[in-house]
């Protein structure tokens, strides 16, 4: 016996309609946790990346976009990206596709308050601006001193002074250009040749030899929104002891492995010297090992 089916040929039958939606992987930048003060802003930027390309960067405002914080009461954000930190507190930031909610992006904000400072002091390059700085740290190879150590500067090079920020938890502040601070160059022993607005920097010369001290105290804070002034109830300073020498290197690539052990030790710790310069095959030990240095 055989069932009887219908026949479907000519009969109408209703289109449908599948939406396929494609997540695009989303960044914001910075990606990090940052620390921040009240009053500081920040400009994030939203970037995606196809597969074997380098990160495009997405022009905000963009309507296809959103912007929002989970706490705005720490801390809000605009169309364009830019953070405003209002209180201390905790937050996340986050971009989001607006037709489609999987697809976003988020980052840590900690909103505190200024409890500590570091005096950093490393080489600046020929036209004085810093070297290579990859955060506060002085990462990549930057030769940089703290405020618990001696540090001994060549007389004629140009030297970056800088303020380094802590949280109370010693975590760098993210960003300081709306701290404001008084930093303290002995004229004797520096010539000043450029400082940075708020006097975070400022690139130096020595000049003289000598024991001298650099200091810096943070005096206050600005709110970058509405310019107001934000005192601190004790004021933050720092400390560096440095020691502007002359130092006549004497070594040579032919007796390179004839030197002493000290003199090899000061060699490394003056390896960011100039080069080009003669070294003949005698060296003084007594100008130049680190002993000698310290006596001087």
């Amino acid at each position: 016996m055989f069932s009887h089916l219908p026949t479907l040929i000519g009969s109408s039958v209703e289109r449908a309609t599948v939406s396929i939606s494609v997540l695009v992987p989303l960044a914001l930048v910075p990606q990090q946790t940052i620390y921040i003060t009240p009053g500081t802003s920040v400009r994030y930027l939203l970037q995606t990346r196809q597969r074997n390309t380098e990160p495009r960067t997405i022009e905000m405002p963009n309507a296809q976009y959103l912007w929002s914080t989970d706490s705005p009461a720490v801390a809000s954000v605009d169309p364009s990206g830019t953070l405003e930190a209002l209180e201390l507190g905790y937050t996340r930031v986050i971009a989001q596709y607006a037709s489609l909610t999987e697809s976003n992006a988020a980052a840590n904000v900690r909103v505190v308050m200024p409890d500590h400072l570091e005096l950093t002091i490393m080489q600046a390059d020929a036209e004085g601006a810093e070297g290579e700085w990859d955060g506060p740290a002085g990462e990549s190879g930057v030769t940089t001193t703290s405020t618990t150590t001696s540090s001994f500067l060549v007389l004629g090079e140009k030297y970056r002074v800088r303020v380094i920020v802590y949280s109370g938890d010693s975590h760098p502040l993210y960003s300081t250009s709306n701290l404001m601070f008084a930093m303290s160059l002995p004229v004797h022993y520096f010539e000043s040749v450029h400082s940075a607005r708020n006097m975070e920097s400022s690139v130096v010369i020595p000049r003289e030899e000598g024991v001298t001290e650099i200091t810096a105290t943070l005096e206050y804070m600005v709110d970058q929104r509405t310019g107001q002034k934000i005192y601190l109830d004790h004021p933050i300073s720092a400390a560096l002891k440095v020691n502007p020498i002359l130092i006549h290197l004497a070594l040579s690539a032919d007796s390179f492995f004839n030197v002493c052990f000290e003199c090899f030790v000061a060699f490394r710790q003056y390896s960011h010297l100039p080069l080009g310069v003669h070294y003949p095959a005698r060296h003084d030990h007594s100008s130049f090992c680190p002993t000698a240095l310290e006596r001087r």
